[in-house]
């Protein structure tokens, strides 16, 4: 891309050669698995990469480094070689800086970032106002020259959208650039993830309502959607509920989550192609893949 220096990191959408995806688990470590080939199956590697850390959105960088944001109270970002040994821990958002925007939001989570037409770097990120499971979640916006230092938090809500029992709900967002011009964010309503586009750089959004998934009779829940495009498929990767009926705070436990995928020509309509990573003994959530040369 003209104008573009070698150490600022690739648009989502950019082709690469294989597959990046780093999982937080449900006690907040964070454990890294790739796939060498296109679409071959993922194995767990061993040992941590954040620890405290969760809901990780990862890219990789002109000069083959790899950049993690993820959530440690506020938004914090890391950087490794390989993708396997992260250094560098800083903090690039932090609720008290939202709080002088947004007064009333108690949490700020689940950032997803990306590049902006001018180069400037925009982040999107979840804004919780009150306490409990049930309180509601935006999603709202900072932007920065550099994507790591001088975010300043953008006035306005980017997106809400509720859940089937009414509540707000919109949690744990990701944007790919699917044009030139346009923008799709993926985002978990309630039990089940949706999506939205924008025209003007993540500015506004218009819903497009639940991604649509065959065969769906054998999964009620699809959260935390990460879409990337491989040659011409988009790749959803998403994760299952812990939970069997109700809305979010009221389900019955089930055993552990698990995460899943799924491939699209469009980035609508998903066809499942089955579980992709379990773990024995935590949940696997908030699955995040980034394609990349390794």
């Amino acid at each position: 891309m003209v104008g573009r220096t070698t150490n600022q990191p690739r648009r989502k959408d950019e082709k690469e050669n294989s597959f990046f995806l780093t999982i937080v688990l449900a006690f907040s470590t964070s454990l890294t698995a790739y796939s060498a080939a296109k679409y071959s199956r993922f194995r767990t590697e061993s040992g941590i990469r954040v620890k405290p850390g969760a809901s990780s959105s990862t890219i990789r960088l002109d000069n083959g480094r790899f950049r993690m944001y993820y959530t440690d109270q506020g938004i914090k970002v890391t950087d490794s070689a390989k993708g396997r040994v992260f250094t560098n821990e800083r903090r690039v958002l932090s609720l008290s800086q939202v709080r002088t925007v947004f007064p009333n939001i108690t949490q700020i989570s689940n950032s997803a970032i990306f590049q902006l037409k001018d180069d400037r770097w925009r982040m999107i990120f979840e804004g919780k106002s009150g306490r409990g499971d049930r309180a509601p979640r935006r999603l709202y916006s900072a932007i920065s020259a550099d994507g790591v230092s001088g975010f300043v938090v953008e006035s306005g809500v980017r997106l809400q959208d509720r859940d089937k029992s009414g509540a707000i709900f919109t949690s744990v967002p990701d944007v790919v650039r699917f044009r030139y011009r346009r923008l799709r964010m993926y985002y978990t309503a309630g039990l089940w993830s949706r999506s939205a586009v924008s025209r003007d750089e993540g500015l506004t959004w218009v819903k497009e309502g639940d991604l649509r998934l065959r065969p769906g009779r054998r999964l009620t829940t699809m959260v935390d959607a990460d879409v990337t495009k491989v040659g011409r498929k988009y790749v959803l990767l998403f994760a299952t509920m812990p939970m069997t009926s109700g809305e979010v705070g009221t389900q019955r436990r089930v055993p552990l989550q698990k995460i899943y995928r799924a491939f699209s020509r469009k980035g609508r309509n998903f066809k499942l192609a089955g579980l992709r990573i379990t773990l024995p003994s935590a949940n696997a959530i908030d699955p995040y893949g980034k394609k990349g040369s390794w």
